[in-house]
C-alpha cells in the first residue's frame, strides 16, 4: 500500500542531467501520492454522505412540508370544516416561531387610504365574508367602509344620521351589528354582507358606545354612555333589543364577552374605583371595584392567557388594567404618556396590541401577557381609535378618529393559510 511522501527524488533545474531513472523515481512518487490522497478523499466524501443522510433525516423529523399544507384557494363559502382550510394550514411549530417575533412584526405599520371626511371609531373582521368593517362617529351618509384585505378600502351607505361608534361579527348569525352614539329610535344598524345596512330600534334615548356577542348564550350586549339605570340592552338577533339595569353613576365604554368563564365584563368611562360591571347572562349585572381615578375605555380578553386586558382613559403610569376573573383587577404599567384607547388580542401571535387617541410616533403599544407593555411606532398625525386582528390574512387594522386620507393603518400583511387554528 503506497504511503505519502512529500520529499521529492531530486531538485531539477537547468543543469541537471537527463536521467530517465530520476524521472521514473519522481512520477512513481507523485503516482503514490495521487493514489493516497484519491483513497483519503473517497473515506472523507463516504463519511460526509452518511453524515448529510443524518441531518437531512433529523431535518425531515422537526420540519414540515409547507407548501403542501397551505391552500392558496380556500374555500371560504362552504369549508370542509368549521374552521377555514388555511386557518389549519400550517402546524403549532410556525405558530410558535412567529410569536417569538411577534413583538417586532407589530413595530412596522403602513398608512392607508381610508376617507378624509371620516373619523373612523371602530373596525372588526369577517373570516366569513373576508371582509373588514370600519365605522365612523361622522354623521354622514357613506360612513362605513369596507376591505377584504385592509388595503384599499370602499365607502357604503350606513346613516347620515347616527355617529356611529362600534361593530361586531356575528358567525353564528352571519351578520354585523353596528351601533350608534346618537340617541334617536332606530340607533341599531345591521348587515349581512356589510355592503347594505338595516336601521332597527335600539333605544332612542342611549348614547350607545360599544357591543359584542356570545355564541354560547346567542346574544348580543350593548352599552351606554348615560348615566341612567337601564343603561345596557340586549338582543338575541340584532333587530329586537330589550333594555337592561346596569348603573346610573357610570358611562358605558365598551363591553366583550369570554367564553371560557361564561362572562361579560362592561367598563366605563368615569373614574373608578366601581366603574367595571359584569354579568353571566347580560341581564343581571354586578359591580366589580377597578382603580380609583382610572376611567376605563376598551377591554377585551385572550382565552390562552385567560385574562381580561382594559384600557385607561388616562395618561398616567399605569393606564391598563388586567383581571383572570372580570372580579379581581390588577393595575399595569402602559404608558403616561398616551392616552390608551383600543386593544385587541391575537391568538397567533400571541400578543396584545393597545392603541391611543395621543398624536405622537409612539402611539401603539403591545404586550405578551397585559403586563409588560412595549411602545411601538404608528403615527404622529393620527388619533387611533379601534383596532382588529385578521388570522386569515395575518394583518392588524387600526383605524383613526381623524379627518385625513390616510386614517388606516395596518401592519404587512402575512398572507392567508399562515396561521393554524
Amino acid at each position: 500500500m503506497p504511503t505519502f511522501n512529500p520529499t521529492p527524488q531530486t531538485s531539477f533545474n537547468r543543469s541537471t542531467p537527463t536521467d530517465g531513472n530520476l524521472l521514473g523515481g519522481e512520477f512513481g512518487r507523485l503516482y503514490d501520492n495521487d493514489f493516497v490522497l484519491k483513497s483519503d478523499i473517497d473515506a472523507i466524501s463516504a463519511m460526509l454522505t452518511s453524515d448529510i443522510s443524518g441531518l437531512q433525516s433529523q431535518i425531515d423529523q422537526h420540519t414540515i412540508d409547507i407548501a403542501g399544507k397551505v391552500s392558496d384557494n380556500p374555500n371560504w363559502s362552504n369549508p370542509s370544516t368549521t374552521i377555514a382550510p388555511s386557518v389549519k394550514a400550517v402546524d403549532l411549530r410556525i405558530k410558535k416561531v412567529a410569536a417569538m417575533f411577534a413583538g417586532w412584526y407589530a413595530s412596522a405599520w403602513t398608512a392607508r387610504a381610508g376617507s378624509a371626511s371620516l373619523g373612523l371609531t371602530d373596525v372588526c373582521w369577517s373570516p366569513e365574508l373576508n371582509l373588514f368593517v370600519a365605522v365612523s362617529v361622522t354623521a354622514t351618509a357613506n360612513n362605513i367602509l369596507t376591505s377584504s384585505d385592509g388595503i384599499n378600502w370602499t365607502a357604503r351607505a350606513g346613516s347620515a344620521s347616527l355617529s356611529l361608534r362600534s361593530v361586531v361579527w356575528a358567525k353564528e348569525l352571519g351578520i354585523f351589528v353596528v351601533v350608534a352614539s346618537t340617541a334617536t329610535a332606530n340607533n341599531v344598524l345591521t348587515s349581512t354582507d356589510g355592503i347594505v345596512w338595516s336601521p332597527h330600534a335600539g333605544s332612542a334615548s342611549l348614547l350607545l358606545y360599544g357591543v359584542c356577542w356570545s355564541a354560547k348564550l346567542g346574544l348580543f350586549v350593548a352599552v351606554a354612555n348615560n348615566n341612567v339605570t337601564n343603561n345596557i340592552i340586549t338582543s338575541p338577533d340584532g333587530v329586537n333589543w330589550t333594555p337592561r339595569v346596569g348603573s346610573s353613576s357610570v358611562l358605558f365604554s365598551d363591553v366583550c364577552w369570554s367564553a371560557e368563564l361564561g362572562l361579560f365584563v362592561a367598563v366605563s368611562f368615569l373614574n373608578g374605583p366601581d366603574n367595571i360591571f359584569t354579568s353571566p347572562d347580560g341581564i343581571n349585572w354586578s359591580a366589580r371595584v377597578g382603580v380609583a381615578g382610572l376611567g376605563l375605555r376598551s377591554i377585551t380578553w385572550s382565552p390562552e392567557l385567560g385574562l381580561f386586558v382594559a384600557t385607561g382613559n388616562n395618561a398616567v403610569a399605569n393606564n391598563i388594567l388586567t383581571s383572570p376573573d372580570g372580579v379581581n383587577w390588577t393595575p399595569e404599567s402602559g404608558s403616561s404618556s398616551l392616552i390608551p384607547w383600543g386593544v385587541v388580542w391575537s391568538s397567533q401571535l400571541n400578543l396584545f396590541v393597545a392603541t391611543s387617541v395621543t398624536t405622537t410616533a409612539n402611539n401603539i403599544l403591545t404586550s405578551p401577557d397585559g403586563i409588560n407593555w412595549a411602545p411601538r411606532a404608528g403615527s404622529a398625525s393620527l388619533a387611533l381609535s379601534g383596532i382588529c386582528w385578521s388570522p386569515e390574512l395575518g394583518i392588524f387594522v387600526s383605524v383613526a378618529n381623524t379627518l385625513t386620507a390616510n386614517n388606516i393603518l395596518t401592519t404587512t400583511p402575512l398572507g392567508k393559510g399562515y396561521w393554524p387554528g
